[in-house]
């Protein structure tokens, strides 16, 4: 090596280093969610990306990821990478089997992509994997964590998604705890099921 050569310190290296993890977390992660799992299948690259997007600054850095999407938006595989994803995914977290099953029904027949879940500690797992638009909350979950706690956990894995939570009360004052731990809105279980779609697609598009 010449004198005039540049030698990397080991602060230098560690500093690559680091730079490569970040990077290697946010390619992995975005290779993971659109790859089917024993357990799950793959997610459409349109709501991969939103996923990277939204937890840029948290989970990923934020730098990474917009170089990420960058390169994938002028790439040449971009038409294969990003097929029509027009629905908008909703997760339904409901203890009721009856309404879970009518609300997946009726949500799927309106143009949703629709994954249920019985219990908060199922929703969990479920946006660990998967980004959602909407999360559709019983307020009150018999098992396990409470409509309340679960709403301000799932504010808190979940930042990227709005939470509407669904309630046969008509309290003002669960009305105003559901605001105040992260939910858009508060609607009544009663509500049509096309006046429901409605509401989601609205609160969904207008993040």
């Amino acid at each position: 090596m010449s004198a005039g050569t540049a030698r990397a310190t080991p602060t230098d290296w560690s500093a690559i280093r680091f730079v490569v993890s970040r990077i290697v977390g946010a390619c992995d992660a975005l290779q993971a969610m659109t790859s089917d799992r024993p357990h799950r299948r793959a997610m459409p690259m349109a709501g991969a990306l939103r996923g990277l997007r939204c937890q840029a600054g948290t989970q990923f850095d934020p730098v990474v990821v917009g170089a990420l999407l960058d390169a994938i938006a002028t790439g040449p595989a971009m038409s294969t990478l990003m097929p029509k994803d027009t629905q908008l995914s909703v997760l339904v977290v409901d203890d009721d089997a009856a309404l879970r099953f009518a609300l997946e029904r009726g949500l799927t027949s309106e143009g949703f992509r629709v994954s249920v879940a019985a219990t908060a500690t199922e929703a969990y797992l479920a946006v660990a994997e998967t980004c959602f638009d909407v999360i559709v909350l019983d307020w009150l979950l018999r098992d396990g964590d409470s409509g309340y706690t679960a709403c301000r956990r799932l504010r808190y894995l979940h930042p990227c998604g709005e939470i509407v939570v669904l309630s046969g009360l008509s309290d003002v004052r669960d009305q105003h705890a559901a605001l105040r731990c992260g939910a858009r809105a508060f609607l009544h279980k009663g509500i049509a099921l096309n006046a429901l779609a409605e509401r989601l697609r609205a609160i969904a598009q207008a993040t």
